[in-house]
Parts: C-alpha cells; sequence; structure tokens
C-alpha cells in the first residue's frame, strides 16, 4: 500500500504582530475585503488555485465574507489580541476533484462542531496543471503540480447559530489547553485532534474511491522509519529558492534529504549484506549435502556448532586482550579488562563461554563479569569450584539488593521531599475572588492599565476636593465668622469650586475618549479573577489526589531501616563506628600527654 504525505499544521494570528482576519480571509477566498479597523485594503481576486471557498456558521448560514470578519476584528479590543486561528492541510493529490473537496468540508465541519466556532474553508489547487505544454519551465516557478491543500481559518471566539459572539474559546489555546476544566476533566489537544481527525477523514476519503494509498500522522520515528523529516519551508522561503536565492531553510532540507538518501543506500546495504549472511554464514546444510571443507573451515564450524568462546589467561607485557578469533588472550586480570572481554565474546555471538589459566582472583572476576553481563552460569565453564561460585553469586546478589534499598530511599526521601510541598500549599488559604482580582489586574494590557490608573488618580481627586468644598461652604455659613474671615472663606471656596469643575471635566473627557475601553477591562478583569479561581480549585483538588500517592515520613523511615538492617552497611556503620572510637581515643591521648607536659614543665 502506498504511503501518502500528511500534513497539518496550526497557525494563530495575532493583531500585534500586524496580523489581520480580513487580510488572511481575503487571501483564501481570493477576494477583496477591507478592513474597517485599519482602512487596509486587501486586494486578491487576481490570485490563482482557488477551488472554492465557503464561510460557514454553528448553525448552518453564511454570512457575507467581509462583513462577518469586520464583525470579529470588532469584537476583541486588546492591542495583542488572537482574532483568528487556522488549520492548513495538504490534501492527497489522488482523490478526484469531488473527493478533495469533500475531505476540506468534513474537516470544516468537524471545527465547527467541536469548537463551537466559525469557519471558512478555501481551498487552493497547483497553479500549474500536468498537461500545461510549459509544464517543466513553469513547474521551476510555481512548485510541485500535486500541491492541493486546504486553509480552515476559523474565529478565535465562540460563534452562536444566530451570528452573535461569544467568549474565547480555551480550548483552542495551546498553553490554557493543558490546565483543568472547572469539572476536573482536562482539555483535548488541539494540534492532536485535529491531526487525528484529518488523518480519519483522508484515509476514510481514499478508501471510499478504492484508493490503495493511506496516510498517517505519526512521525518517522514512531513509524520505525529511519529518516529525518524535514522543516517547513514557508511561502517567502520557496518565493525566494525559486529565484536561486540559497535560504537557511532551503539549505537545511537539502541537507535533510542528502542525508535521507544516504540512510537509503545504507539500508539497503544493509540488507543485501544480512541476505549474504544469512545465504553463505548461517544456512544449514542439507542432510544429503554435507559441508564444503574450505579455509574458513575453523570460522565456519564455531559459528554454525556455537562452541564455546574460549578466555585463557596468559600474562606479560603485551596488549591486554588479544583476538586469537576463537578464543581470546588475556593479560590483565583487572575489572576493566575482564568486562572488555566478556563484551568483546558477546559481540562475537558466543552463547557460551570457558575460562582457562589464571589465578583464583582471575577466575573470580571473570566469572563475575560474565554473569553481570547476562551469561547463565550453565554457560560458563571455569575453573571454580561450585562453593566458589556460590559465593560470588550470592554477593552479587546481596549487592544488588544493596541498590534497590538505597533506591527506595531515595525514591521515599524525594517523594517525602514532594509530599511537604504540596501539605504547605494546601495549608495556604484558597484563591479569593479578591486577590484574584488584583492578579488579573497585573495581567492588564499596559496601556489599558495606565489609563485606568489616570482614570482611577483622577476619581481619587475628584473625592478629596469635594469634601475639602463641602468642609469650606460649611464654614462660610457659619454667622460665628467675621466678614475678614468670611470673606478669605468665600475665595477658598472659589478656588475649591474651579479645580472641582476641571477634575470632572478632565474625567468626563477621559471617560468620552476611553469609556469602553476601561468597561471592557473591568470585565476582563472579573472574567479572568474568575477563571483563576477556578484553576487555583482544580489544582487544589489536583494536588489532593497527587498527595495519597506520594509516600509519606512513616515510608521514608522503614525505607531507611531496611537498608540500615542490611548486612553490607551495617559492616560499614560498624566500621565507621571503630574509626570514630578510635580517632577519640587518639585525640584524648594527645590532650593528656599535652596536660602531662604542661604539669611537668620545671617553673622558672
Amino acid at each position: 500500500m502506498e504511503k501518502g504525505f500528511f500534513h497539518c499544521s496550526l497557525a494563530a494570528f495575532n493583531r500585534a504582530k500586524g496580523s489581520s482576519s480580513c487580510g488572511k480571509a481575503a487571501y483564501r477566498a481570493g477576494e477583496l475585503i477591507t478592513d474597517f479597523r485599519t482602512g487596509e485594503i486587501y486586494d486578491y481576486r487576481r490570485k490563482g488555485g482557488v477551488e472554492f471557498a465557503e464561510l460557514t456558521l454553528p448553525g448552518g448560514q453564511q454570512p457575507g465574507r467581509e462583513e462577518f470578519w469586520n464583525q470579529v476584528e470588532a469584537s476583541f479590543s486588546k492591542a495583542s489580541a488572537i482574532t483568528s486561528r487556522e488549520c492548513e492541510v495538504s490534501i492527497p493529490h489522488q482523490l478526484s476533484v469531488e473527493g478533495k473537496n469533500r475531505t476540506a468540508r468534513r474537516m470544516a465541519e468537524s471545527i465547527r462542531k467541536k469548537y463551537n466556532v466559525a469557519t471558512d474553508v478555501g481551498r487552493h489547487r497547483p497553479i500549474i496543471k500536468k498537461d500545461d505544454p510549459e509544464y517543466e519551465k513553469r513547474q521551476e516557478k510555481y512548485g510541485d503540480q500535486r500541491n492541493h491543500h486546504a486553509h480552515i481559518l476559523y474565529s478565535a471566539c465562540e460563534v452562536f447559530p444566530d451570528g452573535t459572539f461569544g467568549k474565547k474559546v480555551v480550548a483552542l489555546d495551546p498553553i490554557a489547553c493543558k490546565k483543568r476544566q472547572p469539572d476536573g476533566t482536562k482539555f483535548d489537544d488541539p494540534a492532536e485532534w485535529m491531526r487525528a481527525t484529518w488523518e480519519k477523514i483522508c484515509n476514510e476519503e481514499l478508501e471510499k474511491e478504492g484508493l490503495d494509498v493511506r496516510i498517517d500522522r505519526r512521525s518517522y520515528k514512531d513509524q520505525g522509519i529511519d529518516r529525518l523529516p524535514t522543516v517547513h519551508v514557508g511561502p517567502t522561503a520557496t518565493g525566494m529558492e525559486r529565484q536561486g536565492k540559497n535560504t537557511e531553510r532551503g539549505q537545511l532540507n537539502n541537507q535533510i534529504i542528502y542525508i535521507n538518501t544516504r540512510l537509503e543506500q545504507l539500508a539497503k546495504a544493509q540488507q543485501l549484506l544480512n541476505e549474504m549472511e544469512q545465504k553463505f554464514l548461517f544456512k544449514n546444510p542439507q542432510p544429503d549435502q554435507p559441508p564444503k571443507k574450505n579455509k574458513y573451515k575453523q570460522t565456519k564450524d564455531f559459528l554454525i556448532e556455537k562452541k564455546p568462546g574460549l578466555l585463557y589467561w596468559q600474562g606479560g607485557d603485551g596488549p591486554q586482550i588479544l583476538d586469537q578469533g576463537s578464543k581470546l588472550q588475556i593479560n590483565n586480570s583487572s575489572a576493566s579488562t575482564c568486562k572488555a572481554a566478556v563484551q568483546i565474546a558477546i559481540q562475537k555471538r558466543w552463547k557460551e563461554i570457558e575460562i582457562t589459566g589464571g589465578d583464583q582472583q582471575y577466575q573470580q572476576e571473570m566469572y563475575r563479569q560474565a554473569r553481570l553481563s547476562g551469561y547463565a552460569a550453565e554457560d560458563i565453564t571455569c575453573e571454580l569450584i561450585p562453593d566458589q561460585r556460590q559465593q560470588i553469586e550470592q554477593a552479587e546478589a546481596e549487592a544488588f539488593r544493596l541498590s534497590e534499598l538505597r533506591l527506595a530511599v531515595k525514591v521515599s526521601a524525594q517523594g517525602f521531599a514532594e509530599r511537604e510541598k504540596i501539605e504547605q500549599r494546601l495549608q495556604q488559604e484558597p484563591l479569593t475572588i479578591e486577590t484574584a482580582t488584583v492578579i488579573a489586574a497585573r495581567e492588564m494590557d499596559p496601556s489599558v492599565k495606565t489609563i485606568q490608573q489616570q482614570y482611577q488618580q483622577l476619581k481619587a481627586e475628584l473625592k478629596k476636593i469635594s469634601k475639602e468644598y463641602h468642609n469650606q461652604i460649611s464654614l462660610y455659613n457659619d454667622k460665628g465668622f467675621s466678614k475678614v474671615i468670611a470673606f478669605e472663606e468665600k475665595r477658598k471656596t472659589t478656588e475649591l469650586a474651579g479645580r472641582l469643575e476641571d477634575v470632572q471635566d478632565q474625567l468626563k473627557e477621559l471617560s468620552d475618549q476611553h469609556g469602553q475601553v476601561i468597561k471592557n477591562a473591568r470585565q476582563e478583569v472579573k472574567q479572568r479573577a474568575a477563571e483563576l479561581v477556578v484553576i487555583d480549585k482544580g489544582e487544589r483538588n489536583q494536588l489532593t489526589e497527587n498527595i495519597n500517592d506520594l509516600p509519606t515520613k512513616n515510608d521514608l523511615i522503614y525505607a531507611k531501616h531496611q537498608l540500615n538492617s542490611h548486612p553490607i552497611i551495617q559492616k560499614e556503620n560498624r566500621e565507621m563506628e571503630a574509626q570514630r572510637q578510635a580517632m577519640q581515643a587518639i585525640q584524648a591521648q594527645k590532650r593528656r600527654r599535652k596536660s602531662d607536659d604542661t604539669y611537668q614543665r620545671p617553673s622558672m
């Protein structure tokens, strides 16, 4: 079965980076759209290759493209808002025109139903066709004629069937979707869901049309294919490459293609080598055809009959290990040399080994390394008696048990430390709406925050002047004041009245200019504060569940007790205690000598 090309990528269009949903929709549909917010005109009517474009709401309505996307832009007030997102997919070129259109429409419908958003799908075909007389010449300029793909542009906020807009779809945010929902469950990863959905839709359509082609969303590594993935070049770099200009991504792709070609050649060479080995080395002789004798008989008999490999002691000043085909000459009995010799035996595919010569230390060390490397006791022939073998086996078993106990103590200590951190976190008071509001206000857009601070300062100043003004009015109306004092108070009252009027005018001007911004900011802070409270509650619930799986202090004490009860640890502790007592005895003896010297010193 032929393996088709799979591509499904997601993108988000951020206003802060100069993106406009109106411009994106115009390109994908090949139309002229004016962005009312910026006044910019996007004209892609001369763009070729647009097969069809459909804007559809969750209720099935198909509004005007320019009007709808301008409403989407107007519904977001932040300068850094993500107003729309896109799913770009590559359509198998083997499908018919109707099949290509069905796959694009089905994918858009799945996104609408899953996230309750409006979708604007545009299917693009290659600008050139294969039957074009100047196909080869135009292909260098316009690219591969198999490049059938679809752009599915969808709103970042919910869209109701009547055309009104809701809140931002949190499940589409790759960062926010990692957090838990109010009910404690996690969101589906939008990228993984869309890739799986696109794979399913394409394979269903390919099977429906009877095509022996399938696509697979898994990576080369997960598919078990020894191949490097290429990087996405993009339209800008692709255009430069077609003009003969080198780009970083283009050069990287060329290197990846070269490496993949070399990997394929190496795989074919390895396959041919394996076939030759199976044919000439590992092929069992037929009963009526005895094996032919040749100059490689020793090696051939060794591989077929699986005779034990020989590890014999020689000693001397030569190399530590000398490979002599069916046997290894060992000149050193150190642990590293014995381990290296056993590894060579494994590489030679020796199923059994025989250890000869040398002293008892060499025999014990070689036997120990062979057992640690995976050789069974019955596959090792040596000069050790059964009791000596048993001692080595018991020592290695105790060492393995000791490593397990130390690991258990380490894991228990780490888990208990994590448990203490979680307990400290749970002892803290739950996040209140007031604290969450303060945190949400800190996350506010800096420009909006500046406007709101000015608004709050003017309100505070207005309140202060108002209070002073009313106090002055009461003093001025007091009949007990003299005319001079009353005149002075009247002057102060007039000044306060003027200041009060100025602040009121500034406040009114600020409200007229940025009133809607301040109102929206307050609403966003409230919504964000409510989200933070829900997130905090979900995190606390998750921590409460996690803490039950972590070790307690008793578990840590028990693990340490098991470790200290091990004979090797007890022996080490006894030796350390003996050394400590010996050091104390030496220090006490030094102090006594010093005291005796001081006492016996003659007086002058």
